[in-house]
């Protein structure tokens, strides 16, 4: 049941400080618990965020230059303009809105022309349900959150997204929803790189160890319950119906 993240490394030291961009390389870590997996396989995904490339880079903003072919997934262009890359799960990309009023985080699933949950395959459906909870699990930990809002709207940029916020009693709308509210203050370069230092290998492993559990408590609860089932079903079995043959059933 482990949740296998796509890693991406954040390179730092001297290349940090020249502003040189580096996409990172990319590794498919084992299940939490195997041999290696757990030290660097459970972590979230972070880019260099606070090393934007250069403006004639290919890649900009930091996202994936788009391609020619018109299945290929595209962040939506308010999408880019609004947030900042932070990395990716198997099927979302995840961004830091740029506002630093609050802990603002989005997944978008990358597959194109969807714009509804229902939408997705039924696997891909879980997988954008066990991401989310797994990111909310981090960001409450890591931020200490009084309250995580979750959402996906969608009224103003149809690409499906999910809204995962980070609350505190005080912030800066609470307790209204964040939307509309107050103007976006822009994060400083130091601000990103400080969030993305924050999350943490370890945190986001008892994060996730904190996710697994509880989906293992409501399987286990659903077995139990099936098990009961189907031992009334079976103790039911020889009772009869409790009419007599020759007589039709009352209509229900």
């Amino acid at each position: 049941m482990a949740l296998a993240l796509l890693t991406v490394k954040c390179h730092g030291g001297d290349a940090a400080a020249s502003g040189r961009w580096h996409r990172g390389s990319v590794e498919k870590p084992g299940p939490l618990g195997a041999s290696g997996g757990a030290a660097h396989g459970s972590t979230l995904n972070l880019q260099n965020a606070a090393n934007p490339p250069p403006s004639d880079s290919s890649a900009l903003h930091g996202y994936p230059a788009p391609q020619s072919m018109s299945h290929v997934f595209v962040l939506d262009s308010r999408l880019r303009q609004d947030t900042l890359p932070i990395g990716d799960f198997p099927l979302c990309t995840l961004l830091l809105s740029n506002d630093s009023n609050y802990p603002w985080f989005i997944l978008v699933p990358k597959r194109s022309d969807i714009s509804e949950v229902f939408q997705l395959e039924e696997a891909e459906q879980a997988q954008l349900w066990t991401e989310t909870t797994y990111l909310s699990a981090v960001l409450s930990r890591t931020f200490a959150a009084d309250k995580m809002n979750v959402a996906a709207l969608g009224n103003v940029v149809s690409q499906l997204h999910m809204h995962v916020i980070v609350r505190r009693v005080g912030d800066a709308a609470w307790p209204a929803p964040v939307w509309g509210r107050h103007p976006a203050r822009p994060y400083s370069a130091d601000e990103v790189a400080r969030i993305v230092s924050q999350l943490k290998p370890d945190d986001t492993i008892q994060a996730l160890n904190d996710v697994l559990v509880a989906q293992q408590r409501s399987i286990d609860r659903l077995e139990l319950q099936i098990t009961a089932l189907i031992k009334r079903q079976e103790e039911m079995g020889g009772q009869g119906d409790g009419f007599a043959e020759d007589s039709p059933p009352p209509h229900y």
